[in-house]
């Protein structure tokens, strides 16, 4: 900070901060270094000189954990891809932890989609890897069971709407994999049925 003491761990520490803030923003190559200039009354002024570097991609995507749903297919399902001979063209391999978080969020979607009410991320890391100069991004899942539908009934409390015509909007089956938004979209059908 201006007029406080100088301190090289300080500078050290504001260093790698500095790179931090740039691997995390898709910079992983950023270089920073430090030298002082000194001024009359004994001070010194501090410069950084940045080196930001090329964008750096995501080399590898690794899901760990999963049995029944392949890690290609969930790896298809996210919105970041790992790089390839089109890095050049395509911005979609540059490491964003804001585009990692969602693509968790589209994974477990799916998951809840497929009928596995108990799946969950338990963890997700990702790592510059500067021999590769990219990112290794690791998620990590648990699947639970896959449910299926016991039974399904309608029961009205309605005098004039009998339970039996009500049946013709389900689109919910015994024995379907359990969907949450088909379960939703069948509540719908009923309310519009009913209305």
């Amino acid at each position: 900070r201006s007029r406080g003491a100088y301190s090289s761990s300080t500078i050290q520490a504001d260093m790698e901060r500095i790179r931090d803030l740039y691997r995390r923003g898709g910079r992983g190559d950023a270089s920073v270094t430090s030298r002082t200039v000194s001024l009359p009354n004994g001070r010194i002024d501090v410069v950084f000189t940045i080196d930001e570097g090329s964008k750096t991609g995501v080399k590898t995507i690794n899901i760990v954990g999963n049995k029944a749903i392949s890690a290609s297919t969930l790896r298809n399902l996210m919105t970041t891809t790992e790089m390839n001979y089109l890095s050049w063209l395509k911005t979609s391999d540059v490491y964003d932890p804001d585009k990692i978080s969602s693509d968790q969020e589209l994974i477990r979607r799916y998951y809840l989609k497929n009928g596995y009410a108990d799946f969950r991320i338990v963890g997700s890391d990702a790592v510059y890897d500067a021999a590769q100069k990219g990112w290794v991004v690791t998620i990590s899942v648990e699947e639970g069971a896959q449910y299926r539908v016991g039974s399904v009934n309608v029961e009205s409390r309605l005098p004039d709407v009998s339970s039996a015509s009500l049946q013709k909007a389900l689109s919910v089956k015994a024995g379907d994999v359990y969907n949450g938004d088909q379960v939703e979209k069948t509540v719908e059908a009923l309310t519009r049925e009913v209305a």
